[in-house]
């Protein structure tokens, strides 16, 4: 396989913290990755250097071999990756069927909140993006759901809302931050079967950052950890899992948590 996305010695800096301290990683096409690590070790500031958010200081990103970093989110967003986030981005005033149009039309304009203001009142819904949305719910299994406001969603259908928003730019990669968060094991369940089908019929790369280690261990093909920035292991799950470094880093301080 061909590596779809190429991070090599990047570097973050805010100030004098290091947030990331010259990380590599070979996102190979068509692969779900996983990427785990404590609190603080800069499994979001990763995510936010590939999507345009930061500008690393140092190294290069590739991304289908064009070099990406330093462009805006949205001409990131146009040349094909996508991105969910920790916190729920959805407009709770208005509908399922809205918040996605809202996303479908912001992705193009770059710039989701000017979408949401010019979108009542239009004939926005009357448009090819409206069959596009709807196609998309019956794919999350939501079409039922497409005159509910996304504040009386329950939180399992709040995150796939945000993941449907993500696929609907038709993203090569897809980026998504703690999607399994706070679900319970009937909506985590119903994530992972949607994770599955995102990657077996739209052939979409994933990358997966996550804290339930079980989920990650039995959804990834390869694993990375970051700890203070750095990255100390890459590889299959089970190994990586195993690796005395990850067990003092990150397994064992969640084990003394518990």
């Amino acid at each position: 396989m061909s590596n779809l996305l190429a991070v090599q010695n990047v570097t973050v800096r805010f100030g004098g913290l290091v947030a990331l301290n010259r990380v590599d990683f070979q996102i190979e096409q068509g692969t779900i990755y996983g990427l785990i690590g404590p609190n603080g070790a800069g499994k979001s500031t990763f995510i936010n250097a590939i999507t345009g958010i930061y500008k690393p200081q140092e190294g290069t990103i590739r991304f289908q071999g064009e070099m990406i970093h330093g462009h805006k989110p949205h001409r990131i967003a146009q040349l094909g990756i996508a991105r969910t986030f920790q916190t729920l981005g959805l407009f709770p005033k208005m509908t399922v069927m809205e918040n996605l149009l809202v996303g479908l039309h912001g992705q193009l304009k770059g710039n989701a909140l000017s979408a949401a203001l010019l979108l009542r009142g239009t004939k926005i819904a009357e448009t090819a993006g409206r069959q596009k949305v709807l196609e998309m719910l019956s794919y999350l299994g939501m079409e039922d759901l497409i005159q509910r406001k996304a504040s009386d969603l329950p939180f399992g259908h709040s995150k796939l809302l945000e993941i449907g928003r993500a696929l609907l730019s038709s993203p090569k990669l897809l980026l998504l931050d703690e999607p399994t968060s706070g679900l319970s094991a009937e909506e985590r369940q119903k994530t992972v079967e949607v994770i599955h089908r995102i990657r077996r019929e739209k052939g979409i790369t994933i990358i997966l950052v996550e804290h339930n280690l079980p989920f990650i261990r039995s959804i990834s093909d390869r694993l990375g950890v970051l700890n203070f920035g750095m990255k100390i292991a890459d590889g299959p799950p089970g190994e990586v899992l195993e690796n005395p470094q990850v067990i003092e880093a990150y397994i064992g301080k969640e084990e003394g948590h518990a």
